[in-house]
């Protein structure tokens, strides 16, 4: 067996900034909460979660020889700027490179370090497979789960990616690490849309993240101006979070130092993408590329109804004769937020999509 401080020299290495290990048996306590959280379909429509939910608390359950769990954190935080005009915002997470393939890269050279000699069994994952992360992740001692039901460092506060690797490789146990969030609620207080229901209870169905990446339908009209600038993601409970106020710039230069999306994006440049293969040239190394085009256009026409700039009207109206229904329905209510009836109205008779012509109506209805 490797020491713990051979484990984590290798990860560091390999640009992870802490690692901790726990053993394989079930999370009992964690299989209570997803039980209870996906009875409430606080899962909104993520179906895929619902699929043999045992597998996500149960390691074995994915590698039937497993010993140890690795997990793993990497601090993502960078300063965001300031927000200038026609601009949205875009969560951090998602400013440098696709953290997925950082990561993935970086657990297979570990698992390559770590398998030299001892020839056992690694599966990886990284915010895609069945296993609740922030739960093991607790358990191993990287942090504790706040109100936010965000993963709380003690070092780099929320702002961390997490990877995970069960091996049938046995390493050394880490104890949890104690935390709290004392009397703190700000993160429930800042929270626009009510999403975190209560402490450590998020409800995707209600969360900007959620509404702006993996939701692939129209947002709720009542949501639409709770939305605000967020083009992509939220921040709004790690920016209130006490433990993230000396946040240090982390020091994985893919993942905080080089731009792709960066953390503003013009809206009105997003709002002209017309194709696929455009918004794929210019995402395809980040992380923004989950919401699709479709999505990311249909958020900036929110954030630009939103905004209340008229030099945005103009891209709006041109959003009006996208591809996409889903598109030009938000593009004609963010008209609406400008008073653009009779340019709506001009249009009704070229429409045929219900989703638009619904959009349409309510928007005359505001005369």
């Amino acid at each position: 067996m490797k020491s713990f401080e051979h484990l984590q020299k290798l990860a560091s290495k390999h640009g992870f900034d802490d690692i901790r290990v726990t053993s394989s048996q079930e999370h009992g306590e964690a299989k209570r909460i997803f039980a209870n959280w996906l009875k409430q379909s606080h899962h909104a429509d993520m179906d895929w979660l619902a699929r043999d939910p045992e597998r996500r608390t149960d390691p074995v359950r994915l590698m039937p020889q497993a010993e140890s769990i690795l997990t793993l954190a990497v601090n993502y935080w960078r300063e965001p700027g300031s927000l200038e005009d026609g601009q949205g915002r875009v969560a951090l997470y998602a400013a440098g490179q696709d953290y997925h393939r950082v990561l993935e890269r970086g657990m297979k050279a570990l698992i390559r370090d770590l398998d030299e000699s001892n020839g056992a069994h690694y599966r990886y994952y990284v915010d895609y497979g069945p296993v609740l992360e922030r739960a093991f992740a607790e358990r191993s001692g990287l942090g504790f789960i706040g109100r936010s039901a965000n993963l709380i460092h003690p070092r780099f506060g929320t702002y961390v990616f997490i990877a995970t690797i069960i091996t049938d490789a046995v390493f050394p146990v880490t104890e949890p690490r104690a935390g709290t969030c004392g009397r703190c609620t700000r993160c429930l207080d800042i929270c626009p849309t009510g999403a975190l229901k209560s402490p450590y209870e998020l409800d995707a169905n209600l969360c900007i993240s959620y509404l702006t990446i993996e939701n692939r339908g129209p947002i709720p009209r009542h949501l639409r101006p709770l939305i605000g600038t967020w083009l992509f993601g939220c921040d709004l409970c790690q920016e209130v979070c006490p433990y993230n106020d000396k946040a240090e710039r982390g020091v994985n230069v893919a993942i905080a130092g080089e731009s792709i999306a960066g953390t503003r994006m013009d809206v009105a440049e997003i709002l002209a993408i017309r194709s696929a293969e455009d918004f794929s040239k210019r995402f395809s190394r980040s992380a923004v590329k989950r919401a699709k085009r479709e999505g990311l256009v249909r958020n900036a026409a929110v954030v630009a109804g939103n905004l209340r700039q008229p030099s945005l009207v103009p891209a709006l109206k041109e959003s009006c004769g996208d591809a996409s229904p889903l598109v030009r329905g938000h593009a004609v209510w963010a008209l609406g937020e400008y008073g653009e009836t009779h340019f709506v109205a001009e249009l009704r008779d070229q429409e045929n999509d219900a989703f638009v012509l619904s959009e349409m109506d309510e928007v005359m209805g505001q005369k």
